[in-house]
C-alpha cells in the first residue's frame, strides 16, 4: 500500500512499530521486508476448555484474544450439548486480573 504514496511523505506506519512482540526481520531484498513471527498459532491448534458466550462476553475485551488461545467459546446451548467433551475453563482464569 505505501509503494503507491509519494516518497516525500515524512512520517508513515511501520511495520515494526505497529506490530506486536514477536515480530521480526527474517530478510529484506529489492526493498521488501519478510517478516517472521515467533508467536504463531501452530495448525491442528485444539482447545482442552471452553466457556460460555456468556461469560466470555462479560470478560474485558482487552483479555478476550488471549482468553480465545486458551478456551473456546460456546454457545449456552452448545455447552450444554458438547461441554461434556471439554473441561470448562476453572474460574478464575478468564482475565480478570489472572494470567491466562
Amino acid at each position: 500500500m505505501w509503494s503507491t504514496l509519494s516518497p516525500r511523505r515524512k512520517s508513515r506506519p511501520t511495520f515494526e512499530n505497529e506490530a506486536d512482540d514477536g515480530w521480526g526481520i527474517c530478510l529484506c531484498k529489492d526493498g521488501y521486508a519478510v517478516y517472521r513471527n515467533t508467536n504463531y498459532v501452530p495448525m491442528g491448534f485444539a482447545y482442552d476448555y471452553y466457556l460460555t458466550q456468556t461469560e466470555y462476553e462479560e470478560t474485558a475485551k482487552t483479555t478476550r484474544a488471549n482468553l480465545l488461545m486458551r478456551a473456546l467459546v460456546l454457545t449456552d446451548e452448545d455447552a450444554a450439548v458438547y461441554g461434556k467433551y471439554l473441561t470448562h475453563l476453572p474460574e478464575g482464569q478468564t482475565g480478570g486480573g489472572a494470567v491466562l
